[in-house]
């Protein structure tokens, strides 16, 4: 009866081995990366430079936050005027609707007005 061949032992060094930056200052709120400026997340670098990290060992420069509009606040993932928001809400809250389903409803009939 053949029988099967024996593996091979895996090499030592064979796997891909990543090496962090040296010495990152964990203490730090910010990355490290130079002209980045967003908030750190682990080893000293934001969630987009940690990935970076990870996935390739490299660290490069990405495009920095976009400048939000003055006088809106982030609602349901949107970017509203704090009136608009209040107006959603208050929506929601007579119909009985989520948020979601709200803002679903007057992008709807916004669009059919609009036609």
């Amino acid at each position: 009866m053949p029988t099967k061949p024996a593996r091979k032992p895996a090499r030592a060094g064979s796997g891909k081995t990543r090496t962090p930056p040296s010495r990152i200052p964990r203490d730090s709120n910010v990355c490290i990366v130079p002209d980045c400026g967003r908030p750190a997340y682990a080893r000293g670098l934001c969630q987009t430079h940690h990935r970076q990290l990870l996935t390739t060992g490299k660290l490069k420069a990405i495009r920095p936050y976009r400048k939000r509009s003055a006088g809106t606040v982030k609602f349901s993932g949107l970017r509203l005027t704090p009136e608009c928001a209040d107006q959603v809400e208050e929506y929601a809250k007579t119909n009985q609707v989520s948020l979601g389903a709200a803002i679903a409803f007057i992008l709807e009939e916004w669009l059919v007005k609009k036609r």
